[in-house]
């Protein structure tokens, strides 16, 4: 085997070997943005389930689906309408700004039929890849 070949066969291992050894590093599948955004959706549109799927792994460890669509369907309030106002990212933790429209439901005649507007923050968290609520 000429010298040039030897160099060749042990260039090509380092490098199959270095690549081995980097970090896997993946891109989230979506912005937290969309995540956000289809988050409020899911919630304005009732879909509890499909909500409670976008909390951190942790929540949903702690907290059964059935305990969350108790409470998110036993709330006195409901949301109408929720506009994404800004969001604002550190490496993997996203802080995010929401405009919400919603009314009370559960009120006494003629405030049920209210809207109202209120912003709130909210806490995303990159994780495995995907961004996650975090419940605070």
């Amino acid at each position: 085997m000429s010298y040039k070949t030897m160099v060749f066969l042990f260039l090509l291992v380092a490098v199959v070997f270095l690549s081995a050894c980097q970090p896997n590093v993946t891109e989230p599948d979506a912005t937290p943005e969309q995540r956000i955004e289809q988050r409020w959706a899911y919630l304005i549109e009732r879909d509890f389930e499909a909500a409670w799927e976008m909390h951190s792994p942790g929540f949903r460890e702690t907290t059964p689906l059935a305990d969350f669509l108790v409470e998110m369907a036993t709330r006195p309030i409901r949301v109408l309408d929720a506009e994404l106002v800004s969001v604002e990212c550190e490496g993997p933790v996203c802080d995010a700004s929401v405009t919400l429209t919603y009314q009370v439901v559960a009120g006494p005649t003629g405030i049920s039929s209210m809207r109202v507007s209120t912003q709130i923050e909210e806490r995303w968290i990159l994780h495995d890849g995907q961004w996650w609520y975090l419940r605070g």
